[in-house]
């Protein structure tokens, strides 16, 4: 069973290592990198979520003969959707479940476009969402360097038009901090976008919560797939 994971919004392949390191003994988990960050810095950066999903589809797809799911959080759970759609529509073997955090419905995005903001509301903005240490965002040299990368993802994410096409028949569980600017209506909307139920789970937090939630993401995933109890 091969769990491939999507990062966020300037993330990287070390993203998720606080999910791996919980699920290793139970699935291979797989954590993708896009252009432009970690081992792929020197590559040039994508601002596209298409062009990015076809990065994506182009790194797994030599890997699609055993059982998978994908994960993402907020920008890779949309990716890891449009993954989801474009391997059905290649009519490779479709993944067993999207574990999607973060994220409101694909139809009800971009509401903002903050990635044309000047650099100090632009930062603020990093600021609020709280998955950037202090350390990062206060060092001027580490921020020439990370805020394209960022700038180019929120593209990315904003610049989406959704496409309602046919629904995937993958069950979605989604996640969730009580502390999001995210509104239930708008997550609900994912169940239009598969034949399968989906599931919705609150946890204590703000955008970044999953890094306090590794343990309960992990037991999550791990029920959905019907993978041995963590211990």
């Amino acid at each position: 069973m091969n769990l491939f994971c999507i990062p966020f919004a300037g993330g990287s392949s070390y993203s998720y290592k606080g999910l791996s390191d919980r699920l290793h003994t139970l699935v291979s988990v797989d954590t993708l990198e896009l252009p432009g960050r970690g081992l792929r810095f020197s590559e040039s950066l994508l601002s596209d979520s298409r062009a990015m999903t076809d990065d994506l589809y182009n790194q797994i797809k030599t890997g699609l003969h055993e059982p998978y799911a994908l994960y993402g959080h907020s920008l890779g759970a949309l990716l890891a959707f449009l993954l989801a759609r474009q391997l059905v529509d290649k009519r490779q073997q479709k993944p067993l479940y999207l574990f999607l955090s973060g994220c409101e419905a694909p139809s009800v995005l971009p509401r903002q476009k903050r990635h044309l903001l000047p650099k100090n509301e632009f930062r603020d903005v990093i600021r609020r969402f709280g998955g950037c240490s202090p350390e990062v965002l206060d060092n001027e040299e580490l921020m020439e360097i990370f805020e394209p990368v960022l700038r180019e993802d929120f593209k990315a994410y904003e610049t989406y038009v959704h496409d309602a096409g046919s629904k995937l028949d993958v069950p979605i569980a989604l996640m969730t901090g009580d502390e999001e600017e995210l509104e239930r209506d708008d997550l609900m909307r994912w169940q239009a976008e598969t034949t399968s139920k989906i599931s919705i789970e609150t946890f204590p937090g703000d955008h970044f919560f999953i890094y306090r939630h590794w343990d309960k993401i992990a037991a999550l995933i791990s029920g959905a797939l019907n993978l041995p109890e963590l211990h």
